[in-house]
């Protein structure tokens, strides 16, 4: 199972596994906006630039590497937002997209109209499973979504109800022991890694996953044979700081901060 690594992007962690069903032998592999509603969590990510201008550019760039290198033709995306990855991938025999919001929906609609063999699916996933498992998909994206959802154990199992044996499945969530996390714990700017930040709270995400923890939940679901594991995107500082390191100070910033001096 081949792939690597998408919201609050800390460093990102990766998990491809297979699940075994003892009973039936059934080989899944697992490798992830769902209140405000899903068009004004949207906005929030929009908002900080260090996210759009980097962070999801990037998470893009790492899905399509996954998508090229598997060779997969048949694709199942949960949850679009406003930047549906289906609008980058060049060539595929069946496409389907599963969003809970209208308007991200509608705006999925509007991106990739014209092109052809997509599907679209208006509900969460988990109630929608019935519908969507009439395709045998070969691969799965569950991207930065684990962490958002009120019941990732459901979702996962849901994931599993439409995998075939063939199925491979991305998974991706924020890291708890990101850098920047790590420091902010040492600086006694949180008590604990996983302790949910005023960011967390506004983008709804319910929880922070480090590896240990999500190896324990996906193992509920079933017997897990964890195939690739890992992190990318190293981050140690937060978004507004992580700005500043990438972009360049403006003439009249420096003006401004040399007159203060």
């Amino acid at each position: 199972i081949k792939s690597s690594a998408a919201s609050d992007v800390y460093k990102r962690q990766l998990l491809f596994l297979s699940m075994f069903d003892r009973n039936q032998k059934q080989r899944i592999a697992l490798g992830f906006f769902y209140k405000k509603t899903p068009f004004e969590k949207a906005k929030e990510y929009i908002k900080n630039d260090f996210e759009s201008k980097y962070q999801v550019p990037f998470r893009r760039k790492k899905l399509l590497d996954i998508i090229q290198r598997g060779g997969y033709r048949k694709i199942l995306e949960i949850g679009c937002g406003m930047d549906p990855l289906a609008a980058y991938v060049e060539e595929f025999d069946e496409y389907t997209i599963v969003e809970p919001g209208k308007e991200f929906l509608e705006n999925a609609k509007k991106v990739l109209h014209g092109r052809k063999k997509i599907t679209y699916v208006y509900g969460y996933f988990e109630d929608k499973i019935d519908e969507i498992s009439q395709s045998a998909y070969d691969l799965i994206i569950v991207s930065s979504l684990l962490h958002e959802v009120d019941d990732p154990e459901r979702l996962l199992n849901a994931v599993r109800a439409v995998s075939t044996t063939q199925t491979v499945v991305h998974i991706n969530v924020p890291n708890a022991c990101s850098i920047h996390r790590i420091l902010a714990y040492e600086a006694g700017i949180i008590p604990e890694l996983k302790k949910l930040t005023e960011r967390n709270r506004i983008l709804q995400q319910n929880r922070v996953f480090d590896m240990e923890s999500l190896e324990q939940l996906i193992g509920k679901t079933g017997r897990v044979e964890i195939c690739e594991k890992g992190s990318y995107f190293v981050k140690p500082f937060s978004h507004a700081q992580m700005l500043k390191c990438v972009e360049p100070v403006s003439y009249t910033h420096l003006r401004a901060h040399e007159t203060s001096l």
